[in-house]
């Protein structure tokens, strides 16, 4: 999602609203991370959100030091400011020394925490025990409990091989073509992703049943994967995948976990190890043996408990 600054809501009509700026360097993950906690705070109280490109702001060093902001005019100085991705971090601490709002980092931050008025950090990164700090199961993201759930439909999310996975497609193909022999009356669909390696869905078509219908990445719309979780019974994600485990949870879906043989153990690998302690996840091989696939007990809403944290935090500053 490329874009210059835009307004995302405009309620500053409101008495009360909370003039929030969410700062992005535009990749996706960092965008639906801000989205998600933006929709989250709207949720809960009135807000003015407004999209800020770092690109297109330029501030420097220099400006940081002399408390100055591009473009910061009244009336729409930011009371609070999120930011997602390291190269939004130096702007993050310009504006808010610009403008005395709270800042808020969605990672942990490449500068010092302490520079920082609150981090929202997931729980795999390892966060120090700070009262500036909420760890999280996972990013941000801004999927929704499903309400309307189809028991006969499934959804397959495929990765590819990464710094942290092999991905032996053969292997991969098989489990997904028992899985659909273990649900016949189920209707699956299996999506690939930028990292899929070339052939996988050809290899995929080849050895499933005829209750599997294959789709390429490039042949969904923006938002595809989000609508289908809202509606499918059963997700199950190649481990490699780790953001879309996170997303499915947050639909409610009963989620299953493709297992891939290791490169090295990362620090994704320990959130998902703490999901698997939790239940929180279906492994294959008892599915396959008889099991029923279990949702999780609730959907986890990171976002929700996040953006009500903040405004914890934000309403013990405005009382200081």
């Amino acid at each position: 999602m490329h874009h210059a600054d835009r307004r995302y809501a405009d309620t500053a009509t409101v008495p009360g609203a909370i003039t929030t700026w969410l700062l992005s360097d535009g990749k996706p993950g960092h965008e639906a991370q801000l989205q998600g906690l933006g929709l989250a705070l709207a949720r809960r109280q009135p807000v003015e959100l407004a999209w800020v490109d770092v690109a297109s702001r330029r501030a420097g060093w220099m400006d940081l030091l002399r408390g100055r902001y591009p473009g910061l005019t009244a009336p729409h100085v930011p009371t609070l400011a999120v930011a997602a991705g390291h190269g939004t971090h130096r702007q993050l601490l310009t504006l808010g020394r610009a403008s005395g709002c709270v800042t808020c980092v969605l990672m942990k931050p490449s500068l010092p925490l302490r520079w920082f008025d609150a981090a929202i950090i997931p729980r795999h990164d390892r966060p120090p025990r700070d009262p500036r700090v909420l760890a999280t199961d996972g990013v941000l993201n801004p999927i929704r409990p499903a309400t309307t759930v189809d028991d006969s439909r499934g959804l397959i999310l495929l990765g590819g091989p990464s710094r942290h996975f092999y991905f032996p497609v053969d292997d991969v193909c098989d489990r997904i073509a028992l899985l659909c022999q273990r649900f016949p009356t189920m209707r699956w669909i299996a999506s690939s992703s930028r990292r899929t390696p070339v052939g996988t869905l050809d290899t995929l078509t080849a050895k499933a049943a005829n209750n599997l219908q294959v789709i390429s990445h490039t042949d969904t719309p923006r938002g595809w994967v989000a609508h289908m979780l809202s509606r499918c019974a059963q997700a199950w994600i190649t481990e490699d995948s780790v953001s879309m485990v996170y997303e499915a949870l947050s639909a409610g879906t009963a989620t299953g976990l493709l297992t891939l043989p290791t490169v090295r153990a990362g620090r994704l690998q320990h959130g998902i190890d703490n999901l698997r302690h939790r239940n929180m996840i279906n492994p294959l091989a008892p599915i396959l043996a008889g099991q029923s696939p279990q949702r999780p007990a609730q959907p986890l809403q990171e976002a929700d408990r996040a953006a009500d944290w903040l405004l914890q935090k934000l309403s013990k500053k405005v009382r200081t």
